[in-house]
């Protein structure tokens, strides 16, 4: 075997190695996910080279492995800035919604609080950046007093909570206080009830209305004039802010079975 030879021998099998690291390290940065395909044209030159000569082979490998490592060095930024991209979307799409009642206003922040903590919310980046409705009308700052209500809608991030939306209310928005108690029904007049409370054996009077739920044991709906006296029921009873109303008044036992 003549020099020639031997250095065209050596030459493909380093070559090959280098194809083969090239490959698996286009695999290994997620080449193969993008939209690019690596085809078959990559790599035949492996079998073209025991035709050309050494100096014409070392030129031409030297240039489509140059292109490779070129094609690898691209992927690689671009993964690095899709990972990025990826990174500072997920910061910014950490989403957050909350309602809080505002506590105290001054020229410059405007305080607000719901059931877990305060916020501190600056006028001018609320005037700036979010988008403010108070009775179906865009509103500024100026607008909101203290005692008002917030749906307040935006994302965490870094620098803290960014608001983007606040819907401002009059009223109270929290969610009413509602009690349960069990007992058997004393008396069913108009619009109120009377029943002995089982815990304590105490009478109970509450009122009720048109919006109060009459509920058989399975929680399909009942008419009122089902509920007698002596029937065991639970009660929901909603506390308001001048007195307390049954919701609902659910049957312990089949009522259709004890009307036979």
């Amino acid at each position: 075997m003549n020099k020639t030879k031997i250095y065209n021998f050596k030459l493909i099998f380093n070559l090959s190695f280098v194809l083969f690291f090239s490959h698996s390290i286009l695999i290994n940065v997620g080449y193969f996910n993008s939209q690019k395909k690596i085809t078959a044209n990559h790599f035949v030159f492996a079998s073209e080279i025991t035709a050309s000569s050494s100096a014409e082979i070392a030129q031409e490998d030297q240039e489509k492995v140059s292109e490779i490592l070129k094609t690898l060095e691209k992927v690689t930024k671009d993964k690095q800035k899709n990972q990025e991209i990826k990174a500072d979307y997920e910061v910014e799409t950490k989403k957050k919604g909350f309602i809080a009642v505002v506590e105290t206003i001054n020229e410059y922040t405007i305080k607000i609080m719901n059931q877990k903590e305060a916020y501190l919310l600056t006028r001018a980046t609320l005037d700036q950046s979010a988008t403010m409705i108070k009775n179906n009308q865009n509103i500024k700052t100026s607008e909101i007093e203290v005692g008002d209500w917030l749906i307040i809608m935006g994302f965490e991030n870094d620098e803290g909570f960014q608001t983007r939306r606040m819907l401002v209310f009059k009223k109270d928005l929290n969610p009413p206080n509602k009690i349960t108690r069990i007992g058997s029904i004393e008396s069913l007049e108009k619009n109120q009830l009377t029943f002995i409370n089982k815990q304590n054996n105490e009478k109970e009077t509450y009122q009720f209305n048109t919006k109060t739920r009459w509920q058989n044991y399975d929680n399909f709906k009942a008419n009122q004039g089902q509920f007698i006296k002596g029937l065991e029921v639970i009660f929901v009873i909603e506390e308001t802010q001048s007195n307390y109303i049954l919701t609902t008044v659910h049957s312990t036992v089949d009522l259709d079975n004890l009307k036979n």
